[in-house]
């Protein structure tokens, strides 16, 4: 019965992915959030180089997994940014595998000295897959499924702003509130795979945050949602310390994953370059579920152009 349970919860998880949730659930780590809104690429002078995974429900066959790496440059001397990321998602016999362009365009000195206000738009093009083979099915002569696997391609486009009256860190112990909006699936095509069609759901991306300074360290609070029509799916809550090249460490609270810890260090003057900057940092997460738990991993190498 409790293996009957499990797994009818996978299954209706996965129903809910393809039908609503069509992009990985964002992550409490912070400096993944221009994956989900292009206006936050490369907002000051740092080009980064990232790379994320995450792992739901460690141990379970078919649990959902998101990968990505990716580059993001900052044109300074044109208020501009750019970024592109190679990304996987996979949720059971639906997996999606692509290429996403970031565009961002800023205005400074916005509301405040050092405020940022940033415009963005991105473009994605995309492999849905779905492979049937080894699940088990009510109807065994449904059109998706006669040959076991398909696939196909498809573009998406989405935008998004982002705001944040001091974005550079520790700069003369300044405070800082940001804010972030995005429209993700704003414009895309069908997905046909055979008789079937799965219709693109648009995706509402919040976050709101702020950095409260101490002369080498900051206190970071941030609230995180996904809005799918009609309802939030999800929202994120999470409490971060950080000390100055050195580590960071915070906790969350995940309406999907509950409960979570991470942490991270910071090696700076990374490869005797001055300018440069490794984090290398993990989160885990437990719930209240039979699932088991998750874990995200981000390493980000940076270097500062100006």
């Amino acid at each position: 019965m409790k293996n009957l349970i499990i797994t009818l919860s996978l299954c209706f998880f996965t129903i809910c992915t393809i039908s609503a949730q069509q992009i990985g659930y964002a992550s409490q780590m912070n400096e993944t959030m221009s994956f989900w809104n292009p206006a936050a690429t490369a907002p000051t002078t740092l080009v980064n180089t990232d790379f994320f995974f995450r792992q739901q429900w460690a141990g379970f066959s078919g649990a959902p997994r998101t990968a990505y790496a990716a580059i993001q440059y900052p044109f300074v001397d044109y208020n501009m940014s750019a970024g592109a990321f190679l990304f996987n998602d996979k949720t059971g016999p639906v997996g999606r595998t692509g290429i996403k362009l970031n565009y961002a365009y800023k205005l400074r000195e916005f509301l405040t000295n050092e405020g940022l206000l940033s415009f963005g738009l991105s473009a994605t093009l995309q492999q849905f897959a779905y492979n049937g083979s080894g699940q088990v099915f009510n109807e065994n002569d449904d059109p998706l499924i006669l040959n076991g696997s398909n696939s196909t391609f498809f573009p998406s486009f989405g935008a998004g702003l982002y705001f944040n009256t001091h974005p550079i860190d520790y700069d003369r112990g300044q405070n800082s509130f940001y804010f972030g909006l995005a429209y993700n699936h704003a414009y895309t095509t069908n997905v046909l795979l055979n008789d079937a069609n799965f219709a693109r759901e648009r995706h509402m991306y919040l976050l709101i945050g702020g950095k409260f300074m101490s002369y080498e360290s900051f206190i970071e609070p941030s609230f995180t949602a996904n809005y799918v029509n009609p309802e939030i799916i999800d929202y994120m809550m999470s409490l971060k310390y950080e000390k100055e090249d050195a580590f960071w460490a915070g906790v969350g609270y995940s309406s999907v994953s509950d409960a979570s810890l991470q942490g991270g260090v910071i090696l700076d003057r990374f490869l005797d370059n001055r300018y440069a900057k490794l984090r290398a940092g993990a989160l885990a997460n437990y719930g209240n579920s039979d699932l088991g738990p998750g874990f995200e991993l981000f390493i980000r190498y940076e270097v500062d152009i100006d």
